[in-house]
Parts: structure tokens; C-alpha cells; sequence
């Protein structure tokens, strides 16, 4: 994969500052692009290569953001990249394991 770009959408992207900070230098290599809204995340997928990652951390219930992943997952229209859904931030080695696919 030769996208050099990671995507974390998050509802409340405040509170993940820290965590995208952190991820940033833990792989400077890779540019963090974050989305608070739906309609930009999608809008930038179609315009662009895929990113190597996609995190989706989200605070409400489950069932609204089904469709969600579907619409992601369509639009990068691959199934090598990893589109994971958190409720609770992943540990450094999950995303590491994920960024060496």
C-alpha cells in the first residue's frame, strides 16, 4: 500500500487531540488526516487515494454507524484497507500491526 495517510473520524475529535498527536510522532512517516463531519470524510475518500488506515472512534450507539462503515467501505472500495470502529482508543500495537499490512 503506498498511501502515506491515516484517516481518524471521530465524532468528538476534542478529545482525541492527545491521541492523534501521540500517533503522529509515534510514525511521523504517516500524515493524520481527521473528520468531525460524515459528508467531508466521504467527500475527501472519492477525491483521493485510499488512506492506509481508516479509524472510526465514536461515542454514540452502534446501530448509526453500521451504515456508516458500509458507505466507507464502498467508496474506498477495497477490502485491504482496515476501517475499524472504537468506542475506546486502540492500543499503540493494534494500530501499529494495522499501519505494517
Amino acid at each position: 500500500m503506498n498511501s502515506s495517510y491515516v484517516i481518524f473520524f471521530c465524532d468528538e475529535c476534542d478529545l482525541l487531540k492527545e491521541t492523534i498527536t501521540h500517533f503522529s510522532g509515534f510514525y511521523p512517516e504517516v500524515k493524520v488526516i481527521t473528520f468531525e463531519d460524515r459528508e467531508k470524510m466521504m467527500a475527501h475518500l472519492e477525491k483521493h487515494e485510499p488512506p492506509r488506515l481508516v479509524l472510526v472512534y465514536v461515542t454514540g450507539p452502534d446501530k448509526e454507524y453500521i451504515s456508516f462503515l458500509k458507505a466507507i467501505r464502498q467508496s474506498i472500495n477495497s477490502s485491504l484497507i482496515p476501517v475499524l470502529i472504537y468506542h475506546t482508543l486502540p492500543s499503540e500495537e493494534e494500530v501499529g500491526k494495522l499501519l505494517k499490512r
